[in-house]
C-alpha cells in the first residue's frame, strides 16, 4: 500500500479500525500514509505485527501506528517503523516494549 490518503488528522489511517475485536493487521508494508499507517480505535484483542510502515518522502505522518478510545488487550509488536518521527507509536498512557525504527534516509 503506497501513498493514499486515508483518514484525517483528527482519525484513521491507512489501515483504519474502529470498534473491531479479534483482528490481526501481519506482514504488510505500508508507505507514506497521509496521516497513520495503522489507527486502532476503540475495540478488544487486535494485533498489529511484523508490518513495516515507511515515510520516504516530506514528513508529513502523524504516527506509524496508533491506538486510541479505551481499547482493551490490543498487542502492537514487532513492527519496522521508518519515520522521522520521535515516537512513531502514539498513545499516550502505553509503552511500547518492542519499536525498531530504520533510518528514513534510506
Amino acid at each position: 500500500m503506497n501513498g493514499l490518503l486515508s483518514g484525517s488528522k483528527e482519525a484513521g489511517g491507512l489501515v483504519h479500525l474502529k470498534g473491531s475485536d479479534y483482528i490481526r493487521i501481519a506482514d504488510n508494508q505500508i508507505v507514506n500514509p497521509k496521516y497513520r499507517g495503522v489507527h486502532i480505535e476503540v475495540g478488544l484483542a487486535c494485533v498489529v505485527i511484523d508490518n513495516t510502515v515507511a515515510e520516504r518522502d516530506e514528513a508529513q505522518m502523524i504516527s506509524a501506528i496508533e491506538v486510541s478510545g479505551k481499547p482493551q488487550g490490543h498487542l502492537v509488536q514487532d513492527n519496522l517503523l521508518c519515520s522521522s518521527l520521535r515516537s512513531p507509536y502514539r498513545r499516550p498512557d502505553w509503552q511500547c516494549t518492542s519499536p525498531r525504527k530504520c533510518n528514513p534516509s534510506h
